[in-house]
């Protein structure tokens, strides 16, 4: 067995077991019921849950602490990449849907799903708040025909009155956590992407506008806004929250 450390995120059907028999300590984790394989611990200090969820298991060779089960490597949240709907985390991208029922989203509070009053009930939500280093990733997945021969608007705006930290970067691209994108395709601060279907548009060169390409799924990028104090202290401490609001566009032609 290789020496690994695998940080296991409690997502996609993450499932912490706990057992004690014969007066021996052990936890079972096993990923996606079991499809993707299992850790199993014998002793506390090879386990930890933190505060956020995050479970952490270290299994290293020569010791008889912990074992895999059911697969030869290290059980893995994601594999193969992005699963196209629901939450993924892969290390710092929260990957998310869009609203389906309303013109806008609110996140992270009122993601995965939405509710009554997710916009201000914390308390009830998986997330509170973005945090520094983090990036939220909205899929847009495009129909291959349906656009029509205009401009669609991508809005990011600040989420409540009294927040601070309102500085976001924000970019359209087909790879998650991207920000190495055309400047029509990014923004800073709080603003709106025009993006049009290639093939049914084409843009005056004095009004810039992302190209997306029918067929293929797009992630609206966010994170706190580089060299801002929300790079840095976004998510910190209850005073420092970071949300934000994304207003969609009418009549996008979604594929899903």
């Amino acid at each position: 067995m290789s020496n690994y450390g695998s940080k296991l995120k409690n997502a996609l059907g993450a499932l912490l077991l706990l057992g004690f028999a014969l007066g021996a300590w052990a936890v079972t984790i096993t990923l996606d019921g079991g499809v993707n394989g299992s850790v199993t611990c014998t002793a506390t200090s090879d386990i930890a849950v933190s505060a956020t969820g995050d479970v952490t298991a270290d299994v290293k060779a020569g010791t008889a602490d912990c074992s895999l089960g059911g697969t030869t490597s290290a059980p893995t949240v994601q594999p193969g990449g992005d699963p196209g709907a629901g939450v993924w985390i892969s290390g710092n991208n929260y990957v998310h849907d869009r609203a389906t029922t309303l013109s806008e989203l609110f996140v992270p509070r009122c993601v995965p799903s939405q509710y009554t009053n997710c916009r201000y009930a914390g308390g009830s939500s998986r997330f509170d708040t973005v945090k520094a280093g983090q990036v939220w990733a909205m899929r847009i997945p495009t129909a291959i025909a349906g656009f029509a021969a205009t401009t669609y608007m991508f809005g990011v705006q600040r989420a409540e009155t009294g927040e601070t930290l309102t500085g976001f970067d924000y970019a359209i691209s087909a790879t998650v956590g991207d920000f190495n994108v055309t400047s029509a395709c990014k923004g800073s601060g709080a603003g709106t992407l025009k993006v049009y279907g290639v093939g049914y548009y084409t843009p005056s060169q004095y009004s810039p506008s992302c190209p997306l390409t029918p067929g293929t799924r797009y992630y609206l990028n966010v994170r706190p806004q580089t060299g801002s104090a929300g790079a840095t202290q976004c998510g910190s401490s209850a005073t420092n929250a970071c949300r934000y609001r994304i207003v969609l566009p009418s009549g996008f032609p979604y594929s899903q």
